[in-house]
């Protein structure tokens, strides 16, 4: 693997663990709309991530959505409820930042934190088993 794979890879993993650390902050202000923003670009750094150690290109937020479910929920080498966890906070991002009365709680986001914290472990343990 050449170094600026190898860089960009680590990049993306350390931008998934400051944003999910940010997200921990934003759910102790409970800063719910906050919060969902970035446990979702955690989740997506961290498929980045996977993506760049496998060369498969990904262009847009559904792309990478797509080539997870392809190549690792289609294949079983990641269970399916990894493609639910990362769908649900799609979601959850989109209408936070583009739902109109979109309204967040504390039940609502509170699950997703240790979700989207074993989806993180999740898909380390991948890049570093390959």
């Amino acid at each position: 693997m050449n170094s600026y794979k190898q860089d960009l890879i680590a990049y993306r993993i350390e931008r998934a663990d400051a944003l999910l650390k940010t997200a921990k902050n934003l759910v102790d202000d409970q800063d719910w709309y906050s919060a969902v923003n970035r446990l979702y670009y955690a989740v997506y750094q961290i498929i980045s991530a996977l993506m760049t150690h496998e060369d498969i290109p990904i262009k847009s937020h559904s792309g990478a959505k797509a080539m997870f479910e392809l190549h690792f929920v289609k294949t079983g080498r990641t269970d399916a409820k990894w493609s639910k966890i990362y769908s649900r906070l799609s979601s959850a991002r989109h209408d936070s930042d583009y739902g109109a009365f979109t309204v967040f709680t504390e039940e609502d986001i509170l699950p997703l934190l240790p979700l989207t914290e074993e989806f993180i472990d999740v898909i380390k343990r991948l890049i570093n088993t390959h």
